[in-house]
């Protein structure tokens, strides 16, 4: 072995253990924060992510070990130091990570059924046995095959189905994998056209109809946000090996470097991505409310046991991170009727005249001193203040409202998630 390749192959040794050791940290704090939840009070979309990272972290660990399982003396592999049984133990639980992209695939589809079907929590769960064991019982069954074939050997990068040409790689793990690309490609497709034939109605609507679907929108709105970056996540590990090995096939030729560095760096990263895919709602949420604290909002969302430290008074910094912990980390900020009110009038304002059953925005913001204020909801409900401080008050605290307030999972949120999953998805 040249110089050159020595070095390379060092390269490919050391990066999955870096990025796998990140991994696995991301998805036990995922786990970690899930299971601060009782497991029968889960939403379907929790245990999903609960296994995902589940099985990331799992597999992850055997792909940060790298060469080291490969048997020791294997020509043209730095650092293979294992046993034959060391090895086949690698490869097989390499091989139950066949069970990671395709519960992506089950995400997608929920997702999909949520927001375009809409389905509710109760008919979703009867799904559950596919979501979960279709997966599960492949990576297994797979896995148990290649055991028995006598498949696992050293494949250059880690132990796995070898040599090549082998086509049980292609029955056992890209096959479904492709399947699984086309499948969660395929829902999003279908949600984002979902969700925007219903933002191209929403411009038709008139108000009261704005005003009682808008929290429904938003929702949609965030949870086909929130789909988008899983898929991007699932793409981004699962897109590299795929093209690696079709190279391989079509060339029968070695891989270039830096696509194998690409792909020891990806394959093991998915715990990261999915973190920060997790993690994004609740991210938006205090960087709005503390935008000048990054590293406290950082540490908050990744830490959940730690407290926050605004710079407001303590009462309300206090009350604030009382509900945060309580709020479950994906749900959405929904909106109160008083502030979608607010926000409707405001825009309509700019195009509308004084004369038009709604005011102009500068006049919901700034009424007369002594000119009172009247706001008229869709259910009839009339709010009056002479002083206009009642419609401030809706503008500045939200959270006082009827609908206003995160999604609060200890309380009421569970019983709002069955009726309507997307608070719990968003």
């Amino acid at each position: 072995m040249s110089e050159k390749d020595l070095r390379q192959q060092m390269t490919l040794s050391i990066l999955p253990r870096i990025t796998g050791i990140m991994s696995i940290i991301c998805s036990l704090l995922i786990i970690f924060t899930i299971l601060r939840k009782k497991i029968k009070t889960l939403n379907v979309y929790n245990r999903l992510i609960l296994a995902l990272s589940i099985c990331d972290v799992n597999t992850t660990i055997w792909y940060s070990l790298s060469t080291a399982p490969i048997p020791s003396g294997s020509p043209n592999v730095y650092g293979a130091q294992g046993t034959q049984a060391l090895c086949t133990a690698q490869g097989f639980f390499i091989q139950t990570g066949i069970a990671t992209p395709m519960l992506n695939a089950m995400l997608s589809i929920y997702y999909l059924l949520i927001v375009r079907y809409k389905w509710k929590e109760h008919e979703i769960k009867k799904l559950q046995k596919y979501f979960f064991g279709i997966p599960f019982i492949w990576a297994l069954a797979t896995a148990s095959v290649s055991v028995g074939l006598s498949l696992f050997q050293g494949a250059n990068f880690w132990c796995w189905i070898a040599p090549l040409p082998s086509q049980y790689r292609w029955i056992f793990y890209y096959g479904p994998l492709w399947i699984t690309i086309f499948i969660a490609t395929t829902a999003m497709v279908l949600l984002y056209s979902s969700v925007k034939q219903t933002e191209l109605k929403a411009k038709k609507w008139s108000m009261s109809t704005r005003l009682e679907n808008s929290k429904k929108l938003s929702n949609a709105q965030k949870v086909r946000n929130q789909a988008f970056f899983y898929l991007l996540a699932f793409y981004f590990v699962y897109i590299p090996p795929t093209i690696t090995r079709l190279i391989q096939a079509a060339t029968g030729q070695r891989i270039p470097f830096p696509l194998q560095v690409i792909l020891v760096i990806a394959v093991p990263s998915q715990g990261v991505l999915n973190f920060w895919a997790y993690i994004r709602p609740k991210y938006l949420r205090y960087r709005q409310k503390n935008p000048g604290s990054i590293c406290a909002t950082l540490l908050k969302i990744c830490l959940p046991c730690c407290k926050l430290q605004t710079s407001g008074d303590d009462s309300g910094s206090s009350s604030e991170d009382s509900l945060s912990e309580k709020s479950m980390i994906n749900s959405p900020v929904t909106e109160s009727k008083g502030e979608a009110a607010l926000e409707i009038a405001r825009n309509d304002g700019k195009n509308k005249s004084s004369g038009d059953n709604v005011r102009s925005s500068s006049a919901i913001r700034e009424p007369m001193p002594a000119q009172e204020t009247k706001l008229t909801l869709p259910n009839g409900d009339n709010h009056n203040n002479s002083s206009g401080s009642h419609l401030k008050e809706l503008h500045e605290n939200p959270s006082s409202s009827i609908d206003s307030g995160e999604f609060n999972d200890d309380e009421v949120g569970e019983n709002q998630a069955r009726e309507d999953p997307t608070l719990a998805a968003a």
